[in-house]
């Protein structure tokens, strides 16, 4: 699917473009940069690759002051027959420290049981409700009809809820950051609808500048940005990757908001 964009600012520089799927960013979190072009105009064709069912298509571009456009929606509805898609799981669970003093008893267990909550999903239950309607009683007085009754069948179907399973465990020792972070160039590969699950479970640290930081196994927990995983470069895994249906979640201390 493609279509044109006509985007024009009377008095700065354009900075970046945005486009939205659904709620997902195209380019990511940061737009696609047009600070090279220095033009306060863009006419531009997009191709794009659509979900199936409902996209919600919406275009805004900034300007080098960092204000935004009002984003210009549409929506496209794509019919295309239901098939598989593709799971990816990044489980990362970290119980055995460098550092034996912070070792953990359940982080990389809960990774792997993760794992095996989506894995086992091999058979689902399915009820048919069958109505019985009896013919209507005989009383002294009146025709009465019974109310209707209803008993439930069970049966047990096979569900193939995934086309493929790409399963990453990464576990105690192995959970360093460049191990982490070199799965985004397979989630690149990864296609519109497919879907993606990232895990952490272990330490979470703070720095002296209230930065997040997840502790992987070799972090220094006197100096967690040196080792650590910045909750940008967790967050960088998703940004920007074909899938456009992606969930986190993070088992650590301090991975809410800060007040």
């Amino acid at each position: 699917f493609n279509f044109t964009i006509d985007a024009s600012d009377s008095k700065y520089s354009l900075d970046r473009l945005n486009v939205y799927i659904n709620g997902v960013p195209l380019y990511g979190s940061k737009g696609k940069s047009l600070k090279n072009k220095k033009s306060q105009s863009l006419k531009k064709k997009i191709n794009l690759k659509l979900s199936r069912g409902i996209n919600k298509i919406q275009v805004s571009v900034h300007n080098q002051k960092g204000f935004e456009s009002i984003r210009e929606s549409f929506e496209v509805i794509y019919n295309v027959a239901e098939k598989a898609n593709d799971l990816y799981i990044i489980a990362i669970g970290v119980s055995d420290y460098d550092d034996d003093d912070f070792d953990l008893s359940y982080a990389a267990k809960d990774a792997q049981d993760l794992i095996s909550s989506f894995t086992n999903r091999s058979y689902v239950k399915t009820t048919k409700i069958h109505y019985d309607d009896p013919e209507p009683v005989q009383t002294t007085k009146k025709k009465k009809k019974k109310k209707k009754e209803y008993r439930p069948d069970y049966k047990y179907d096979y569900l193939k809820v995934h086309s493929k399973e790409h399963i990453f465990s990464i576990t105690d020792k192995n959970a360093k950051k460049e191990t982490i972070l070199a799965l985004k160039d397979t989630l690149m590969k990864s296609d519109v609808d497919d879907e993606v699950v990232l895990f952490v479970a272990g330490h979470g640290l703070l720095d002296e500048n209230l930065d997040y930081y997840f502790g992987t196994s070799d972090i220094d927990f006197e100096n967690p940005s040196q080792r650590g995983l910045a909750y940008e470069e967790l967050e960088g895994l998703l940004d920007g990757i074909p899938a456009r249906k992606k969930l986190m979640l993070i088992d650590a201390c301090h991975s809410g908001e800060v007040d």
